[in-house]
């Protein structure tokens, strides 16, 4: 992971235990600020995720969620909880 002030660059392996014989199509990854309650949301069909747009200093929460058939997510990783870097 690379942490600066206004981004992160997040990487991820697929899900280890699935009952799927394929690998997941989609990752629907999904972050938040500490003190918010909204979620930005964003599908990708990488294993890697570079959220942009972040605040200087500040607490963010990710999750990824795995997807077989393009439709129903599987339940939420662990959480990745991380600060920002200082001020730009």
């Amino acid at each position: 992971m690379q942490i600066n002030a206004s981004s992160v660059m997040l990487s991820y392996s697929p899900p280890v235990y699935n009952n799927h014989s394929k690998p997941a199509l989609i990752y629907q990854i999904k972050h938040r600020k500490l003190d918010t309650k909204e979620w930005t949301t964003n599908n990708s069909s990488n294993t890697w995720y570079n959220a942009t747009n972040l605040i200087a200093n500040s607490i963010y929460e990710f999750r990824v969620v795995a997807s077989y058939d393009g439709k129903a997510f599987g339940p939420d990783s662990d959480t990745l909880w991380f600060r920002t870097a200082g001020k730009l």
